[in-house]
C-alpha cells in the first residue's frame, strides 16, 4: 500500500473519531462556507488553517492549488505574473547564496534554458489556468510582491520630486518658476502615473531576477557574457538603465534609513555613528532577497543586520555590485556594415519593444546621442540630462512623456525627431563608450543637486 493511501485512511480515521458536539463552529459549518471564508485568506493562513485538524485539513487540501494559483492572480494580476514566477524560479536556484555549482558552460546552459521557459518574447501572459502555485510556491511569490509594491511606491515618491526643475512648496502647494513668475505643479508631474508604477513594479522583479541568475563576479565573466546578454534583451535598453535606477535609488533608500536609525542608537544609548560604504551596499543588495530586506527595513533591524554582515568580510566578497548589464547598449545596436562602427539608428529597437509612452524610450534615446551629436535642436533639452548622478536619482528612465515635457520646458525632442537627426550616424567603440551618457554612477558635478532643488522647507529629501 502506497504512503498516500496510509496518509488518507490515517485522515479518515481521525475524523471518524472526532466527535460532532467537540467540534469547532468553524468545522460545523457547511463546505461551502467554509470556501468562502478561504478564500479572505492568504495562502500561509489557509495552510494553517488546514492543519489545525483533519476536518479542515479535507476540506482545504484537495484545493490547495486552486486557491492558491487564484490568490496570487488576484492579488498580482495576470500581467505580472510572468515576472513573478521567472523571479520565483530564479531565486529557487539557491545560486544568489550558495554560489554556482557547476562550470560556466553547465551555467550558461541551465540559464539559457531558464530564459527559453520563463522569459518568452514580449512576456506575453499566459492563459490564468496554465498556472500552478501550493501554498509554499505562493506565500513565497506574494512576500516578494508585498516588498516590491513597497519599494516600488516609495523609490518612486522620492524619486518625482529629484527632477531638474526645481519645486518649492509653500503653504502646501508646489509651485515652480516659469520664466519670472512662479507657477502652480500640475497634478500630473508631483503624482506618479498608473503606467509609471508598473515600471517601477516590473524593474523591482527584474532586479531580483538579475540577482538571482548573476549574483557573483563569475556571471560576469567572459564564458558568461553571452547569456548574461540574452537575458537582458529580453528587455528593452532603457529597461537596463530602470535596473541601474532601481538598484542605486534602493541603496541610497538603505543608507538614509541607516543614518535614520544611527541618529537613534546615539540619543537614546551614546553609540558611535557608523555607515556601510558604498559597494558593501552595493552587493548587499544583490546577495540579500528583497524580501528580506523589507522585513529588516520596516522592522528596524536593518543598522544591526549591516553591522553583522560587515564584522563576517568575506561574506560579500564574491558579489557583484552591479545589476545591469555591464557593457550597456552595444548590446541592442547594430553595426554599420560598412565601417564596423555602432549606428544610433534605432528603430528596431522601437519595434521591437513597443511601450504604451513615449516617454522612457525618448530618454533613453536622449541620453545616448547626448554627446555622440551636436545639434541645436537636441542640445535645447540639455539641462535635463546634465548630471548623471541626478539623472539616475531622478530615475528618468522611467516617466512619461508629459512629465519629460514638463521638466524640460517642452524642449525634449521627440523619438521620430531624433530618430531623423541619428540617420546615417555611427560611432566606433571609443567614441561609443566615451560619449555615452547618463548610465554610470559618477560624482554630481551640478552647482546644486537637483535633489536639493525641491527646497527643504517641505521636509523632503532624496
Amino acid at each position: 500500500m502506497s504512503s498516500r493511501s496510509v496518509a488518507v485512511q490515517a485522515i479518515e480515521a481521525a475524523i471518524g473519531r472526532v466527535r460532532e458536539d467537540k467540534m469547532s463552529r468553524l468545522e460545523k459549518l457547511a463546505n461551502e462556507i467554509k470556501y468562502v471564508i478561504a478564500d479572505f485568506c492568504g495562502p500561509n493562513d489557509v495552510k494553517n488553517l488546514s492543519l489545525t485538524g483533519p476536518v479542515m485539513y479535507t476540506v482545504i487540501k484537495p484545493r490547495e492549488t486552486e486557491m492558491s494559483t487564484k490568490h496570487v492572480i488576484n492579488t498580482i494580476g495576470i500581467d505580472l505574473l510572468p515576472l513573478a514566477v521567472a523571479r520565483h524560479r530564479a531565486q529557487r536556484t539557491g545560486w544568489r547564496i550558495s554560489g554556482y555549482n557547476q562550470g560556466p558552460d553547465k551555467m550558461d546552459r541551465d540559464i539559457n534554458r531558464f530564459i527559453d521557459e520563463y522569459l518568452r518574447p514580449g512576456l506575453v501572459p499566459r492563459s490564468a489556468i496554465t498556472y500552478n502555485f501550493n501554498f509554499t510556491a505562493a506565500q513565497d511569490i506574494l512576500e516578494f510582491h508585498n516588498a516590491a509594491v513597497y519599494y516600488a511606491r516609495t523609490l518612486a515618491e522620492k524619486a518625482v520630486k529629484c527632477g531638474p526643475r526645481a519645486i518649492r512648496k509653500d503653504s502646501g502647494r508646489y509651485s515652480a518658476l516659469q520664466g519670472s513668475r512662479r507657477m502652480e505643479v500640475p497634478d500630473y508631474v508631483l503624482n506618479i502615473s498608473p503606467t509609471e508604477d508598473k515600471r517601477f513594479k516590473e524593474a523591482m522583479y527584474i532586479f531580483e531576477t538579475a540577482c538571482a541568475l548573476f549574483p557573483d563576479e563569475l556571471s560576469a565573466s567572459l564564458p558568461m557574457r553571452s547569456v548574461m546578454v540574452r537575458f537582458f534583451r529580453s528587455f528593452a535598453p532603457w529597461v537596463n538603465q530602470q535596473v541601474r535606477c532601481i538598484q542605486s535609488m534602493l541603496e541610497n533608500h538603505l543608507y538614509f534609513m541607516v543614518s535614520v536609525d544611527n541618529s537613534m542608537a546615539v540619543k537614546l544609548r551614546g553609540q558611535p555613528t557608523w555607515g556601510p560604504g558604498r559597494s558593501m551596499l552595493s552587493r548587499f543588495v544583490i546577495r540579500q532577497d528583497l524580501a528580506t530586506i523589507y522585513r529588516l527595513d520596516v522592522g528596524a533591524n536593518l543598522l544591526e543586520h549591516l553591522q553583522v554582515v560587515e564584522a563576517q568580510r568575506g561574506i560579500l566578497q564574491r558579489y557583484r555590485e552591479e545589476s545591469w548589464l555591464p557593457i550597456q547598449d552595444e548590446a541592442w545596436l547594430l553595426r554599420n556594415p560598412h565601417t564596423n562602427n555602432w549606428s544610433l539608428e534605432v528603430d528596431h529597437i522601437a519595434n521591437k519593444y513597443r511601450e504604451s509612452d513615449e516617454g522612457p524610450m525618448a530618454a533613453w534615446y536622449r541620453t545616448l546621442l547626448d554627446r555622440n551629436i551636436d545639434d541645436v535642436v537636441l542640445n535645447g533639452s540639455e539641462s535635463i540630462v546634465a548630471c548623471e548622478t541626478c539623472l539616475t536619482k531622478w530615475g528618468f528612465v522611467f516617466w512619461d512623456c508629459q512629465k519629460l515635457d514638463w521638466h524640460s520646458d517642452n524642449r525634449l525632442v521627440s523619438y521620430e525627431q531624433m530618430a531623423i537627426l541619428a540617420t546615417g550616424v555611427s560611432v566606433d567603440n571609443i567614441d561609443l563608450r566615451r560619449n555615452t551618457w547618463g548610465r554610470g554612477r559618477g560624482l554630481c558635478d551640478c552647482e546644486r543637486p537637483w535633489s536639493e532643488r525641491f527646497e527643504r522647507s517641505s521636509g523632503y529629501y532624496c
